[in-house]
């Protein structure tokens, strides 16, 4: 019978593969067993990779590539050479295409288009070594995307579909000592493309690493670790089920054994247990396939170092072959830590803690080189995670290459392993469709059966957004026999948050992107289901966003059964392609002629792709940290430090603080380290423990200390304001971060009364010239302008993407989204001066301005007061007269252009990044300094950003020293720009922005917040505007020469004169 290459390969979901090993654990052969425990990274004599230069040639669809593509005697001196691994799209063949849910194509699974459907033949040759002649030979691919097949020396050795799991072959048969030839043909679109559909680039080709190995004819085949920890979380439990291969039956009487034994991190052994490989009950019967033998054995280690993220204290374990007589064959190692994994009583529990998941979502990419991701990068990747109190992460929405584990293990992450599953664009059709089944269960075995021994994987997740049905239990089924050490997780499962809803397929209730109040409402409920609440994504991170994330923190810490979640996600997933003026060109979904395209939805994570964090990380690392301080009396000094963490004390950790007035450091002091124990195992087994240090007066009492400082009270001006600001930094040097790297802050207003008036008096400058009716400059200094036009009302921002999506919000009439109705429904961006009266008399204006937009008859009336005191301030009132109709505007300010020069900013309020008013926790009150440059956002997309909270003055200035003062008597939010809001609204790209010859200064009576809407709750309600009257006042005093004392400056602005 004849079969179609498409129709056996790769439009059959049936057919998973062919000739593939069964999937196991990476372990590399040794000769000896001292050798395998100490090899580090290195993969011994029995290793070679074929990473590095294949010869390539690109074809647009199968149908074209030659019959013989796969004989050794192919000419290829003319073809193009790529590196291995690599995405051929970054190298020119092809293009990248992203999508989100929507398939790349029209075709109905299993079909994939027929006219253009991108195949890449990759070819080289590799040698064997005279001493593995009579070996077993076996050729591993970490990842091919999506189908492929390879053949050795013109003979085919076997085919997968499986884009991110690892493939094994033997070619013991086809390779032979000395020179080898390989062909590897790579298909782009398959059946498996339509359970990949995970929101991410589609690349194609030999996306991770390849590599032979070889074993003994008796070897090693795989190591199955189980280890745990008693009731006492003080001893470990060790099983281990072994499977070894063997060239002939076994003799059960006078058969090969098995040594196991254990090292702690100082080399020491701590256990050791052998086991003969003819145990086997099957062996007795006659039935055992010798090829693959299983001998378990198990034991316990007393005090064992337990592994957590906090503390990830590793073991290696080795497995050593011996033959019938005791001569070492093979030796294997694996590193293993001891942790156990359990849900009850609506807690997920890491060895006896309910501990708080603060994660993120994290896909592979690289700017450069797409889905190919180096293990440097991806220790850059843990160690920003790491530094900014991330613990967790998911795997979205596949495995990663298997060295990510490694690092995870090492670092100390909690890791959710997500099968190579998404079938977004046929969301229940598949799961239900019984030619698919084993498909499904083939991706969940082969990812447990590759990552099953790794301590940082604590949940087992059955993929993502791909409806919920009978191949989903299928899955469910085979992880929880194979590996009941591990709960299991399937956002699909719970969605709806049914109570026992589908709780056998999903042990835990993981939704996307709930709304904060209903998760609380669903903690609130009592139910027998003992099922915690983890978000396997929430607080959608695209472009400017992440607003409201405290609200989520504080429902973490009010109900017990919320234990954190998932942000989406990590990663900006730009791909570079350029640079201009100093800026990196990245591009997203659409830029490549890539259609159908999902855009910059690509563009969603909270670090830009050259792994720089976004100001919104700031917030998250704030509101993450492991250490908490509260007020008791802040008059006598008196504070509390709690030690948030569950296995760790703070001795790592110098404490120091410092007391600033108006932003300037006065008293400064250490509480040095403290063993503040971590958090007690359970509530009802809390043990008071109680210490006194005289220096400082703490008091210990669980993981909570309270300490008095010795404060001078500061001598208080006016007007001047004094904060207590903590900092816990590291003592030490870690694997991720120097000393004194800071891990915590906490900040207090301290209630010191002034004990002196403010009798500061300004010396207006001379020559300054003021006109209310000026068309080039309304505030001058001389010839040198300082303010270019009148103040005027500004309600709008360039829409960040939680507004709308500018590329399709309008085209596609999406109402429900505000950037829609404050386009079509309020006319926000047509809103202009409809009439204005200008009165003046002496030293004070009246400018009465009518707004009005071009679609709703509702007006806003702006009544500025301009003032001019004695001492050359112009005090501002401006009167926000809001008719009932526009509600929930962009912002309420005004704005202000000054000259392109005035590039020096200083402000007095949060920072040093930007913060908004449902996104401030993280951005400490101070006085700081920067460029008007420096505090551009640069978003992919161009949109709102730069903005600064709580502030109480601020300053531009040129390099002459001269500019402008704003004070704000009931604080103010404040930008600046060298784009208009039009520019940045109408650019659609950050590279291709053009500066103004001005500069936009927005003063800010308020804007509205941030929100996660471009995929999940809108800004929450009490961070929107309301229609009616309000009231803003601000400064301006201008100045010829930069205050000495900006501060005293600015609290003698705020005087009326």
């Amino acid at each position: 019978m004849n079969f179609k290459l498409d129709e056996l390969i790769y439009q059959s979901p049936e057919c998973t593969g062919l000739n593939r090993e069964p999937n196991r654990s990476p372990l590399f052969p040794f000769k000896k067993e001292s050798d395998a425990r100490h090899a580090g990274q290195n993969r011994g004599p029995w290793y070679r990779t074929l990473n590095g230069d294949w010869k390539f040639n690109y074809y647009e669809k199968p149908q074209d590539i030659p019959e013989n593509f796969m004989a050794p005697s192919v000419n290829d001196s003319k073809w193009k050479t790529i590196d291995v691994p690599s995405c051929w799209d970054m190298h020119g063949y092809d293009y990248p295409h992203y999508t989100n849910a929507q398939m790349p194509w029209g075709e109905l699974p299993p079909k994939v288009p027929a006219e253009r459907n991108p195949t890449g033949i990759y070819r080289r040759t590799f040698d064997i070594p005279k001493n593995w002649a009579g070996r077993r030979i076996l050729l591993h691919f970490d990842g091919v995307e999506s189908c492929f097949a390879a053949y050795v020396n013109g003979t085919a050795a076997g085919m997968s579909k499986d884009s991110r799991g690892s493939t094994e072959f033997d070619v013991t048969e086809l390779v032979r000592t000395g020179r080898n030839q390989i062909t590897v043909l790579v298909i782009k679109w398959s059946d498996g493309t339509f359970i990949e559909d995970q929101d991410h680039w589609w690349h194609a080709g030999i996306v991770r690493s390849v590599y032979l190995y070889s074993t003994g004819k008796n070897h090693i085949a795989d190591v199955h670790v189980t280890a745990t920890l008693d009731d006492t979380f003080e001893n470990g439990l060790l099983k281990v089920d072994m499977q070894t291969g063997h060239p002939e039956k076994i003799d059960p009487e006078n058969a090969p054994f098995l040594a196991v034994r254990v090292y702690d991190e100082n080399d020491t052994l701590v256990f050791e247990q052998k086991q003969n490989c003819g145990k086997h009950p099957a062996l007795e019967w006659g039935t055992a396939d010798y090829r693959r033998i299983h001998t378990g054995l198990s034991g316990m280690i007393e005090k064992v170092h337990p592994w957590s993220a906090e503390i990830p204290s590793l073991y290696t374990l080795t497995v050593t072959l011996y033959d019938k007589k005791g001569k070492e064959q093979e030796a294997v190692s694996q590193r293993i830590g001891f942790r156990t994994v359990k849900v009850e009583k609506r807690q997920l529990l890491v060895n006896g803690q309910p501990v708080l998941i603060c994660g993120v979502n994290r896909h592979e990419h690289d700017d450069l080189n797409g889905r190919t991701v180096s293990m440097e990068l991806m220790r850059k990747d843990l160690v920003l995670m790491k530094q900014f109190n991330i613990n967790a992460i998911r795997t979205s929405h596949y495995p990663d290459a298997p060295e990510f584990y490694d690092l995870c293990d090492e670092y100390g992450f909690y890791v959710i392993d997500e099968a190579n599953l998404e079938c977004h664009a046929f969301y229940n059709d598949l799961t239900n469709n019984p030619a698919w089944t084993a498909a499904f269960a083939d991706r969940a075995m082969r990812m447990v059966m590759r990552d099953k021994n790794h301590p940082c994987i604590i949940l087992w997740s059955l993929g993502n957004e791909s409806g919920v049905g009978p191949n989903h239990a299928a899955m469910e089924g085979w992880i929880r026999h194979y590996d009941p050490s591990r709960p299991v997780h399937y956002e699909g499962a719970t969605h709806g948050w049914k109570y026992d809803f589908n709780a056998h397929l999903s042990d835990i209730v993981c939704p996307m992107y709930p709304h904060v109040d209903r998760i609380a409402e669903w903690a609130e409920k009592i139910t027998d289901d003992p099922r915690p609440m983890i978000m396997c994504e929430y607080s959608h991170a695209m472009g400017n966003s992440n607003g409201g994330l405290k609200e989520y923190f504080d429902a973490f810490e009010k109900y017990s059964c919320l234990q954190g979640g998932f942000i989406w996600e990590w990663l900006d997933h730009g791909i570079r392609t350029g640079e201009k003026d100093g800026r990196p060109c990245w591009c997203y979904g659409g830029d490549f002629g890539d259609t159908p395209s999902d855009y910059n939805f690509i563009t969603d994570g909270v670090i830009w792709p050259d792994r720089t964090a976004h100001p919104g990380l700031y917030e998250f690392k704030k509101l993450a940290q492991e250490v908490k301080f509260e007020e008791v009396d802040a008059k006598t000094g008196r504070f509390r430090i709690i030690n948030r963490r569950y296995f760790k004390d703070l001795s790592d950790l110098r404490i120091n603080w410092e007391l600033s007035v108006d932003g300037k450091t006065v008293q400064q002091g250490t509480l040095g380290t403290l063993d503040l124990p971590p958090r007690p195992y359970r509530i009802e087994d809390r043990i008071s423990r109680e210490s006194w240090i005289t220096a400082y007066r703490i008091e210990k009492k669980d993981n909570t200390a309270a300490f008095q400082l010795n404060l001078e009270h500061p001598e208080l001006v006016e007007g001047q304001e004094c904060f207590l600001t903590f900092h816990a930094v590291l003592e030490e040097e870690t694997k991720w971060a120097d000393p004194g790297f800071e891990v915590a802050w906490e900040q207090f207003k301290m209630p010191f009364a002034a004990n002196r008036r403010n009798n500061v008096e300004l010396v207006p400058e001379k020559n300054i010239k003021i006109d209310f009716n000026a068309k080039k400059a309304f505030l001058a200094l001389g010839k040198q302008p300082l303010v270019l036009q009148l103040p005027e009302l500004n309600i709008a921002r360039a829409p960040i993407d939680n507004d709308g999506l500018k590329i399709t919000t309008l085209p596609l009439g999406q109402k429900y989204k505000i950037l829609y109705q404050w386009e079509k429904e309020k006319g926000v961006y047509s809103f202009r001066k409809v009439k204005q009266t200008i009165s003046a008399e002496k030293n004070t204006a009246a400018i009465t301005s009518v707004w009005q937009g071009g679609v709703l008859k509702d007006r806003i009336v702006l009544r500025e007061t301009a003032t001019i005191g004695s001492d050359g301030v112009i005090r501002f009132e401006n009167r926000f007269e809001i008719d009932k109709g526009l509600d929930d505007l962009p912002r309420i300010g005004i704005l202000l252009k000054l000259p392109a020069d005035f590039e020096n900013v200083a402000w007095f309020g949060r920072g040093p990044q930007e913060n908004y008013c449902d996104r401030k926790a993280g951005y400490p009150v101070g006085f700081y300094r920067s460029t008007v440059d420096e505090m551009h956002v640069p978003y992919i997309m161009p949109q709102e950003n730069g903005q600064r909270t709580d502030v109480r003055f601020a300053a531009l200035s040129n390099a002459a020293g001269q500019g402008i003062l704003i004070t704000a008597p009931e604080h103010m939010e404040f930008s600046v720009s060298r784009y208009s809001m039009q520019t940045l609204y109408r650019t659609m790209h950050e590279h291709e922005l053009e500066a103004d010859d001005c500069i936009y200064l927005k003063l800010d009576f308020f804007q509205r917040g941030l929100g996660t809407a471009s995929c999940g709750p809108d800004t929450l309600e009490k961070y929107r505007s309301k229609a009616g009257t309000c009231v803003f006042r601000f400064h301006l005093c201008p100045f010829a020469e930069f205050p000495a004392e900006l501060s005293k400056t600015a609290r003698a602005a705020n005087q009326i004169s």
